[in-house]
């Protein structure tokens, strides 16, 4: 007899149920706590249907991952599932609108049973690593960029023509002049050299001179002692979480290269780029084909239709990982700096009337489709064996890919 088991995930209590193969109850919902106790009971009680049952979750943050492991370890094939299944089963059931524990696993059990879900692979060891830190990696990223985000913010403040003297408020020549600043100690000299050394000799006495003319004639409002400490702070976060990228990035290189060492050949594809997008496929081979990989990434084109009415609009689904699809993304809009087939496959569908966002989008399923390719094969890039053909992707209409 098939046996279905679905677990609502959550951070500290999970709830599953056992249903046949009609949908029936085996085993009604229970709650079951995540610490090793109740997980313990959970694998008793799938034990006391008779084994054999097949377990789904959700991929809900990092909470399934313990549980997962355990009833991996327990001998019981698990499906981990995207929220997007489950939410499409919820609507076409008749379970209403009811949302709670209770009525969650019995979906997760359903979305299982009905459409035949494959097990989850247990992720590679290397590649979970990978995968973590690069996680993280855009966490520390964000971090970062809310600091700068302040930063400005207070020298719009105190000194709002300070953006007028450096072109990147945060490179080595500005946060040398932003650090005396801080420290109120502004003097000519001590300022010359400080540029002089953070610049390599690009700027010095004429710059510091800019410099010290600007912060005289400035409108800003005066920078108190408490705006100064503020600064100061701000500026030895941003050396803080560089310095942790350094070392997260270091990491995750020598990770790469037990991973998928040869995605930086592609055109686009730099090193942290290459660790992200091999972080978030994992195991290449639980893909059967490019375009399967293609729809987990969420970049398959969606077409809305209805009758005779078409809003001639077509956007990618955006239904799987976020993670990739920006990583993707953000590779194609580089590969189009570069004297390469994604740059002519991109012309070519400018010139067919395609927008720049889609066309954009097409390039990164275009990447994603060779990327595909080269972590099965474990070869490097070469352009004319991964050609990119000037075809629009199929279902495609001109018209942004949103």
């Amino acid at each position: 007899m098939e046996k279905y088991a679905g677990i609502d995930i959550a951070k500290r209590t999970h709830w599953m149920c056992v249903t046949d193969g009609e949908g029936h109850f085996l085993m009604e919902p229970r709650p079951y706590d995540n610490d090793a106790d109740g997980l313990s009971r959970m694998v008793a009680d799938l034990d006391l249907c008779g084994g054999d049952v097949a377990v789904g979750m959700e991929s809900t943050g990092c909470y399934w991952r313990s549980c997962y492991k355990v009833l991996a370890e327990g001998g019981y094939p698990v499906s981990v599932i995207n929220p997007v299944v489950t939410c499409a089963e919820r609507k076409s059931g008749n379970l209403g609108r009811a949302k709670t524990d209770r009525v969650d696993c019995l979906v997760v059990a359903d979305a299982l049973r009905k459409q035949g879900i494959a097990p989850t692979p247990s992720p590679d060891a290397d590649a979970a690593q990978l995968r973590d830190l690069c996680r993280f990696r855009r966490a520390v990223s964000e971090s970062m960029s809310r600091t700068k985000i302040q930063a400005v913010a207070l020298l719009d403040q105190v000194w709002p023509e300070y953006g007028k003297l450096f072109s990147d408020k945060f490179g080595d020549s500005s946060r040398s002049v932003l650090r005396r600043f801080a420290l109120d100690e502004m003097d000519a000299d001590g300022l010359a050299d400080d540029l002089r050394g953070a610049s390599r000799n690009r700027f010095g006495a004429a710059k510091a001179s800019d410099v010290l003319q600007s912060l005289r004639s400035t409108c800003g409002v005066p920078a108190t002692d408490a705006l100064r400490l503020q600064l100061r702070l701000l500026l030895d976060q941003l050396d803080f979480c560089a310095a942790q990228l350094a070392e997260i990035d270091a990491e995750a290189d020598s990770l790469l290269d037990a991973v998928a060492p040869t995605l930086p050949t592609v055109p686009g594809i730099g090193r942290a780029t290459a660790a992200q997008i091999a972080a978030e496929v994992g195991d290449v081979t639980r893909f059967r084909d490019a375009k399967a990989l293609v729809a987990y990434a969420g970049l398959d084109p969606t077409r809305r239709q209805s009758g005779g009415f078409d809003p001639d609009r077509n956007r990618i689904s955006k239904r799987g990982s976020a993670h990739l699809r920006r990583s993707l993304y953000i590779a194609a809009q580089a590969s189009l700096r570069a004297d390469c087939e994604f740059r002519d496959f991109y012309d070519r569908l400018r010139g067919r009337g395609y927008s720049h966002r889609y066309a954009v989008c097409a390039v990164a399923r275009k990447m994603l489709c060779v990327c595909w390719a080269l972590m099965r094969s474990g070869e490097e890039y070469s352009r004319d064996r991964h050609r990119a053909r000037g075809k629009a992707p199929e279902g495609a209409s001109p018209v942004d890919a949103g």
